[in-house]
């Protein structure tokens, strides 16, 4: 009997292990699918999280991300999925011309990274969903946005300058 429990125990760590190699292994999605640099390559990430396999190794991935809090730890992931190019289209709930990165099957597996994280498995919902929407509104901001909202600012506020003619005086009072 002991032999035989002995056995099994052999058996199961083997199936545990060959599991592991297989499931464990997300070096593929990380080089193959990230950063996401259009709406394109994003829905085709969409299509592909249909399978169970595939969302099992995107979670792995962005699981092995990490970070200090839930602030970099979003911020990380974010990095790494995807540019500013996309994430400029999207608001947390979609507003306007922007979509909705919530209706999107990668919001779900970002909740669930966050939730299987020993550090963040008290962090809400909400917590998640205010962070995000954070990060989505500065999006444009990002690889070099800021600066060129600034010379957008500063020329519209300039005033136009003359193309060589001379400056007209006011000479209504003058008798």
């Amino acid at each position: 009997m002991k032999r035989e429990l002995a056995y099994l125990k052999k058996m199961i760590t083997q199936v545990h292990v060959a599991q592991n190699r297989t499931d464990d292994d997300h070096s593929d999605v990380e080089e193959q699918m990230f950063p996401l640099n259009d709406n394109d390559q994003l829905m085709a990430l969409e299509r592909e999280l249909n399978d169970r396999k595939m969302r099992k190794k995107v979670l792995k991935f962005l699981c092995s991300i990490g970070g200090h809090n839930l602030g970099d730890a979003l911020t990380r992931i974010f990095n790494v999925l995807m540019k500013p190019a996309i994430s400029c289209n999207y608001t947390l709930h979609g507003k306007g011309k922007k979509k909705s990165f919530k209706a999107l099957k990668l919001y779900s597996i970002i909740c669930k990274t966050i939730s299987n994280t020993k550090q963040f498995e008290s962090v809400t919902l909400k917590e998640i969903d205010m962070l995000v929407g954070k990060w989505l509104t500065g999006s444009s901001d990002r690889d070099g946005g800021r600066n060129r909202r600034r010379e957008r600012t500063a020329a519209a506020a300039a005033p136009p300058a003359a193309a060589g003619l001379p400056p007209v005086f006011d000479t209504s009072d003058v008798d």
